[in-house]
């Protein structure tokens, strides 16, 4: 009795990260269309930290792809899901009138 009990508790985490991993992937799939599919890359570019000594301070490095890094994949479907919020920065604020009474 205590062996099976013993296989059902070591068998929890192993089917936990399983359905961690599967709800992961749902959540890229179904993300697909606004940031398009990975694909894992490790070409020399994506190891370009490992010529830098660990004790190398952020101002010392020229860090690549950060201008614009956020617009990596800015596809039609992500322009037309952000519409409503680029749309904003068409609106102009109204200046607020100071109160005559308050001068």
């Amino acid at each position: 009795m205590w062996k099976a009990s013993l296989v059902t508790v070591m068998a929890i985490p192993l089917v936990s990260a399983a359905l961690a991993d599967f709800a992961l992937q749902t959540v890229l799939d179904n993300a697909t269309p606004i940031f398009g599919s990975y694909k894992k890359s490790t070409g020399g570019k994506s190891e370009w930290m490992k010529n830098y000594p660990d004790e190398t301070l952020l101002i010392h490095m020229n860090i690549p792809g950060t201008h614009d890094s956020a617009t990596w994949n800015y596809t039609q479907a992500t322009q037309d899901t952000l519409r409503g919020i680029t749309d904003l920065n068409q609106v102009d604020v109204p200046v607020p009138q100071a109160k005559s009474h308050l001068l």
